[in-house]
């Protein structure tokens, strides 16, 4: 399977979890924004895609780049509100929220003042993707510890799948782009999109779940 084949499948994987999940959305509150987050995350693939198959012009403008890569703060704010609203305990809430406070700052710094020399067409910020993927791995490991240690009460099982998929994804992501050459990147290029699969795949489940719950 080449590229632009596996490429297109990654890209239309988050058609299934966001068609399950609009079946589901006045069963939890916070499904209905997980559901428009993927949504906006669909969208924003598919101007990559656009962008990718005007053979580069799109890519040249300062705009196009920010359009695509602003996917990146919305990206974190949401995910560590989520992850606010899942934990149910107030110290450790508190500090996801102030994350997510604090991304919109560090969003502005890293993108457009700090001169960063990984910089390439699809990111204005290696160094902030890269941050914020591995503190959302941590935070999203952390919550599955607290949703899951022995002694409590049943976690909500939709909710405990999509905490896994946050985990899933921003673990193997940081891990591609922190400890990986691009040397060997080139032969596993396919790995990003297996792992993007992989966690619509996670997602579904979860509104599955919910779907199942009287």
């Amino acid at each position: 399977m080449d590229r632009a084949t596996l490429g297109i499948l990654s890209t239309f994987s988050a058609l299934l979890p966001i068609i399950v999940g609009s079946s589901v959305v006045k069963k939890h509150p916070l499904v209905r924004w997980f559901v428009l987050f993927l949504a906006y995350g669909f969208l924003t693939d598919i101007i990559n895609f656009l962008s990718d198959e005007s053979g580069g012009l799109f890519e040249e403008t300062v705009y196009a780049l920010f359009v695509q890569n602003i996917y990146s703060l919305v990206d974190a704010c949401f995910l560590f509100w989520f992850l606010a609203k899942v934990v149910h305990l107030r110290k450790e809430a508190n500090v996801f929220y102030t994350i997510a406070v604090l991304m919109v700052p560090l969003w502005v710094v890293f993108s457009f003042m700090v001169k960063n020399v990984l910089i390439n067409g699809s990111s204005l910020s290696a160094y902030f993707d890269t941050g914020y993927e591995m503190l959302l791995a941590v935070s999203a490991a952390y919550v599955l510890l607290k949703m899951t240690e022995q002694g409590q009460h049943n976690p909500n099982q939709a909710l405990l799948w999509l905490v896994i998929g946050v985990f899933f994804f921003n673990f193997c992501i940081f891990f591609l782009h922190s400890f990986i050459s691009n040397e060997i990147a080139d032969h596993i290029w396919f790995m990003g999109n297996f792992i993007n699969i992989a966690t619509m795949l996670m997602y579904t489940f979860a509104f599955y779940k919910l779907r199942r719950q009287s």
